[in-house]
């Protein structure tokens, strides 16, 4: 190529003191040494290796499993008496607003910040949302409304600058601690499907040679082949998970995470699939438990399953020494921190509803706590109650004064189906002392 240029450029010398017969012959010398060059250009070209962009894998959502409610027996236990000393009324708060997340304006408000997010990369958002949707009502579903938790583009965020897919964050929390720290009120079921070059496969594939072409995809283009294959080729790697969880009928929103990283060759993408049947809110203060549930669609009643507390220790940066995130684990489970355990292997305690006079539980456990309060509202008889509270007093369970994160799940079931679904799992947080 450079001979040919060098040539090229003597010949234009020469050709500014030639005759016109001369330059004839030239301008067809001209001819033939361009000619030359295209050719070796295209042949150039062609020899160009060609690597395809790593496959992203996207990582399944376990869905949690009911602790059964121990069987009431009418026993000869008489009436407990009356006392004047008064059990202390829990005061029920209001669950406080998170601190700000990715804030890189220290002016911002919180709320600033969450609009932020919310608002960032909307057309690949809209596009996510509109290939979810048309899968749902081909299927027969309803379709999905865009939420206004943070929490899916917070790990969007995290996953395209630390390049890795997983459904922890590098400091070592899970999906439903991140939405219920960020103002979630019902629960959260991630599908992963973060994707692209990190920057070692990039080096490793020589991709900055010019003789390998390594192929970079758009986000747009990780959105359309992660959607397709999460939903035409997921039984090999997930058993149907992902296809699963976009198809469940009991959500009512998505929310969902785009981001790429400064080089543009890695994107991280995450759905943060929602309820929305029951809200809830949750405060813990001087050993009392005190939770409020709202029956927002009515189409469920609050089940007879007991309610369910999970620990989690409190989070830790799990990168490895090279601080890169370690993507040990494709799924994730209620408690265990960052580990995969067996089901109700953190499971601290369950809250029972109090019996009638008369009547106890006869086969309780050392983890089971009868509820001070259990009461519903309705405002229609012919419906399921509206409003469900409930106070419990937790000083028997020791473990709960430990410091980490404990998760509430609570199931609803569906008066069509008859089944029963978790439709609350949000966390509260005790911080060391």
């Amino acid at each position: 190529m450079r001979i040919f240029l060098s040539i090229l450029f003597a010949s234009m010398i020469v050709l500014l003191g030639c005759s016109s017969s001369q330059s004839s012959d030239f301008e067809a010398q001209l001819k033939i040494a361009n000619a030359e060059l295209t050719a070796i250009a295209i042949v150039s070209e062609a020899n160009k290796q060609i690597v395809p962009e790593p496959t992203a894998t996207a990582t399944p959502t376990p869905e949690p499993t009911a602790t059964s409610t121990p069987e009431p027996t009418v026993t000869s236990t008489p009436e407990p008496t009356v006392t004047s000393t008064p059990t202390p009324e829990p005061t029920v708060t209001s669950t406080p607003t998170p601190e700000p997340v990715l804030v890189n304006n220290s002016e911002l408000t919180y709320e600033e910040v969450v609009e932020k997010l919310l608002n960032k990369n909307m057309e690949l958002k809209l596009l996510a949302l509109n290939l979810i949707n048309a899968d749902r009502l081909r299927a027969g579903l309803n379709k999905l409304e865009l939420g206004t938790n943070p929490a899916a583009q917070i790990h969007a965020e995290d996953s395209a600058k630390n390049e890795y897919l997983s459904h922890w964050m590098l400091n070592g929390e899970k999906p439903y601690q991140v939405y219920s720290r960020t103002g979630g009120d019902s629960y959260v079921a991630e599908n992963g499907a973060s994707g692209g070059w990190t920057k070692e496969e990039y080096e490793d594939k020589n991709c900055d040679s010019t003789l390998i072409n390594c192929h970079i995809k758009t986000a747009e283009e990780l959105i359309y082949i992660q959607h397709d294959s999460m939903m035409n080729d997921d039984l090999i790697c997930c058993n149907n998970s992902h296809r699963d969880n976009i198809l469940n009928p009991s959500h009512l929103k998505v929310n969902i995470g785009i981001e790429s990283n400064d080089s543009g060759r890695f994107h991280g993408f995450y759905q943060h699939f929602e309820g929305g049947h029951f809200t809830g809110n949750l405060s813990y203060k001087n050993d009392y438990l005190s939770i409020v549930i709202n029956n927002i669609t009515q189409e469920y009643k609050f089940s007879e399953f007991s309610i369910a507390i999970y620990y989690d220790p409190l989070p830790e940066n799990i990168a490895d020494e090279e601080g890169k995130h370690p993507e040990k684990f494709d799924s994730y489970g209620v408690g265990c921190g960052y580990a995969i355990c067996e089901k109700n292997e953190n499971l601290i305690a369950s809250i029972l509803e109090p019996l009638p006079p008369n009547i106890s539980y006869s086969d309780l456990e050392s983890t089971d706590v009868i509820a001070s309060k259990w009461q519903t509202i309705s405002s229609n008889s012919l419906l399921p109650p509206d409003k469900l509270t409930i106070q419990a007093n937790m000083s028997n369970i020791k473990a709960i004064r430990n410091p980490g994160i404990y998760t509430v799940l609570i199931w609803g079931d569906n008066l069509e189906t008859g089944e029963s679904e978790v439709l609350i799992e949000l966390s509260f947080i005790m911080e060391p002392k």
